[in-house]
């Protein structure tokens, strides 16, 4: 694991993990302490933050094709 600087919709958020998976729109990380989170963008400045304590919490939210990363 590695310190990470993701810039997100004009911001920057920085946290120590690594990188499992991208897309066109939409990138998956797990942090150092084990949490996930998910980072999606609509358009330039639109997007969203998922984060998840566990990867139970990714499968319980309907999300599981993230598992597959």
């Amino acid at each position: 694991m590695e310190e990470l600087t993701v810039i997100h919709c004009s911001q920057a958020y920085r946290f120590i993990g690594e990188l499992l998976g991208k897309n066109r729109n939409t990138s998956m990380y797990k942090t150092i302490d084990g949490k996930f989170i998910i980072f999606e963008k609509w358009k330039d400045d639109e997007g969203s933050i998922s984060t998840y304590n566990t990867e139970a919490g990714l499968i319980d939210d309907g999300e599981p094709q993230w598992i597959l990363w």
